[in-house]
């Protein structure tokens, strides 16, 4: 099998993680190239930021075209609704622990995405749509590289140095390794779709995430910009299977069985299309620690830049503090040896040898789950 492609470091996913991390690295002169299987834009879910995001989106250089998005709404807090309206509390970000940032924002993933990839190009790093990882390539417990298909189906081979998972929920290695396991209690599913006519409360509360408990879940909305909220249910997963509704069906039956979702008073929501099963379905997760292998760096869901673990390692095994996906970029830049100055402005540092890796988070244990190391 040829090897078409190769890069210095080899990301596979295009969504935030992957385009912040691809943008970083390229910036540090660092060879970047991202596989995404699909073409943006794309719908997708997770369409309400926090607030320690901003930071993030300031050193990207994307602040105010996220803010100028067509569908980019302000969000100065969350609130929280029982299944009956009874009880009704907002939780503002002004008022949170300092460092308080006081405003985040909804986002349409289609447009944020979008904007994210285009700033990773921007940045210098190749982006590959419509490919789609097919194996990866060990060379010990190295992740050599990846077996890919192109958009025609022919399958080809990328090398790199280093390997960035940021697959999201679809988790390429992890599912393959082993490196995934259930949380019992939390297995969700969550249908999901866009809707005009909703009633928003007054004031600025009307830019907040609403948080409407139901029956084992809760619904959320998030209003954007213009006349429209993305309205999700999210619900026990053996439940739906018990009904063998569909996305639709088991919508319709959570927004019936919520009178606060059913719109008690308030006109009931029209909807812009039925509702679809989507990320969240039949959730699971990987280890909490990041996985850490010589060659591999996995951000650990839901994702680096949206919302980062308590503790991150990367492959030389070095600890990376909290603040999503400024310090892995950092992190890799000093330990892939690039012969290639760094871009202008960035100097970042680089010919530093990586520690060996960190043998509990690799292939020890995590809380109690056992975690399957790469071959040996």
């Amino acid at each position: 099998m040829a090897e078409e492609h190769s890069a210095d470091a080899l990301i596979l996913g295009g969504g935030p993680a992957g385009s912040t991390a691809g943008a970083l690295l390229a910036a540090a002169g660092i060879e970047t190239l991202i596989i995404e299987g699909e073409r943006f834009p794309r719908f997708h879910v997770g369409e309400s930021l926090l607030p320690h995001t901003l930071p993030l989106l300031d050193r990207l250089g994307v602040h105010e075209t996220v803010r100028t998005l067509p569908h980019t709404r302000r969000k100065d807090g969350a609130t929280f609704v029982t299944h009956d309206g009874g009880k009704h509390v907002a939780y503002w970000f002004e008022n949170g622990l300092p460092p308080a940032i006081p405003h985040a924002y909804q986002v349409r993933r289609d447009e944020f995405d979008l904007a994210l990839l285009a700033n990773a190009r921007r940045c210098g790093a190749r982006v590959l749509e419509g490919w789609r990882a097919a194996a990866p390539r060990w060379d010990g417990k190295r992740v050599a590289g990846l077996t890919v298909r192109d958009p025609e189906g022919r399958e080809q081979f990328i090398g790199c140095r280093v390997f960035i998972d940021a697959s999201g929920q679809s988790s390429f290695l992890a599912s393959r390794m082993g490196w995934r396991f259930p949380y019992p209690m939390h297995r969700k599913a969550a249908a999901v779709s866009h809707f005009k006519g909703v009633w928003l409360p007054p004031g600025r509360e009307a830019g907040n995430i609403t948080i409407v408990l139901a029956h084992k879940g809760w619904f959320w909305l998030i209003p954007f910009a213009d006349d429209t909220v993305s309205v999700g249910a999210v619900l026990d997963v053996e439940q739906w299977r018990a009904q063998g509704a569909s996305p639709g069906g088991m919508f319709d039956a959570a927004v019936e069985a919520t009178p606060e979702a059913a719109g008690s008073g308030p006109p009931r929501p029209r909807r812009g299309r039925r509702p679809r099963a989507d990320d969240l379905a039949d959730q699971v997760a990987a280890t909490p620690l990041l996985l850490v292998h010589p060659g591999l760096l996995r951000p650990a869901l839901p994702g680096v830049l949206l919302q980062p673990p308590r503790r991150l390692r990367h492959p030389g095994g070095d600890r990376l503090p909290p603040g999503g996906g400024r310090a892995p970029p950092r992190t890799l830049a000093a330990d892939v040896e690039v012969p290639r100055a760094p871009r202008p402005g960035t100097g970042a540092a680089v010919g530093r040898a990586p520690r060996a890796p960190d043998r509990r988070a690799a292939g020890g244990r995590s809380r109690g789950r056992g975690v399957t190391a790469a071959p040996r």
